[in-house]
């Protein structure tokens, strides 16, 4: 099992190019991952995207990526000739106009804004910028899936330590289930004859049995019970599987719910009643942890 929120950040470098990544990432019903980086990096965001795709199924991830060039190439600038040309045309003719000496200066042309460029004919190596950008992003994406699996463990001994303490509800109304029903036959049975009154005689045994059996069944939890071991049963086998399981638990607790409250409607008792409460809360905390889950 792993959680939807984690973190994770690596450095790489290689013949003079250097590439750091961040990730993090928030709970979100889908995967959603969100790039910010260098427009020289663009091209890779598809193929970064694929490689998430393989590994997370969930999550609202932010991805940082800087990048540094501090080789050789990176350093081949060159003189900007028509922007200065540009620059001196018109200074030229400025000073001609006004009378002023027209004396350029190194200092002068230095400042210009401009006035020196990268040299854009020499060639990027990609093959190196993508193997920097990838040996960066690979690491850092261990550390962030290996931090969600960490806290993945805490969420999964959470829930089965709620999951415990649910069963242990459960098996105190299961017995006390059969004397709640055995005490609800004689409560309508009693109810019933003194309604009849002196007319008792004219009864059918027979047919008022089968009327208290019918009631009875109406009030009987057996179903909810084996449902909810069920559901108990099927919410271990999650947990233990752990992959892409979160949507899949949201369900489970949904119908969790369902039986125990309608364990809660069918009986009138009032240690079931409280012990329905307790379920409830229990169901609720493995709710909220479920939301982090991947």
């Amino acid at each position: 099992m792993k959680s939807m929120t984690g973190y994770g950040k690596a450095e790489f470098s290689a013949n003079g190019k250097t590439v750091s990544v961040e990730m993090k990432s928030v709970n979100h019903r889908f995967l959603e991952p969100s790039f910010r980086m260098p427009h020289i990096l663009n091209g890779m965001e598809d193929e970064l995207k694929r490689k998430l795709k393989n590994t997370l199924y969930r999550g609202k991830i932010d991805i940082f990526i800087s990048y540094r060039d501090e080789s050789d190439d990176a350093a081949d600038i060159i003189p900007n000739k028509p922007i200065i040309a540009a620059y001196m045309s018109q200074l030229k003719n400025v000073c001609e106009e006004y009378g002023v000496p027209f004396e350029p200066t190194t200092e002068m042309i230095l400042r210009l804004p401009d006035a020196f460029i990268k040299n854009t004919d020499a060639p990027e190596d990609d093959t190196v910028i993508k193997e920097v950008v990838f040996g960066a992003f690979d690491a850092a994406l261990g550390k962030f899936v290996e931090a969600r699996a960490q806290e993945g463990k805490n969420l999964a001994n959470d829930i089965l330590s709620h999951l415990d303490v649910i069963e242990k509800h459960m098996a105190f109304i299961e017995g006390r289930a059969p004397e709640i029903e055995s005490a609800l036959r004689e409560k309508l049975h009693d109810r019933i004859m003194s309604i009849l009154g002196d007319s008792q005689a004219a009864i059918d045994e027979e047919r008022l049995n089968i009327e208290i059996v019918y009631y009875t069944e109406r009030a009987c939890i057996a179903e909810e019970l084996v449902r909810m071991a069920s559901h108990i049963k099927a919410m271990r086998k999650e947990v233990a599987d752990g992959v892409n399981v979160g949507k899949k638990m949201d369900f489970m607790v949904q119908e969790m719910n369902r039986e125990i409250n309608t364990i809660g409607s069918k009986s009138s008792d009032f240690d079931i009643a409280s012990t329905v409460v307790a379920v409830k809360s229990e169901i609720e905390k493995i709710r909220e942890q479920i939301q982090n889950v991947e």
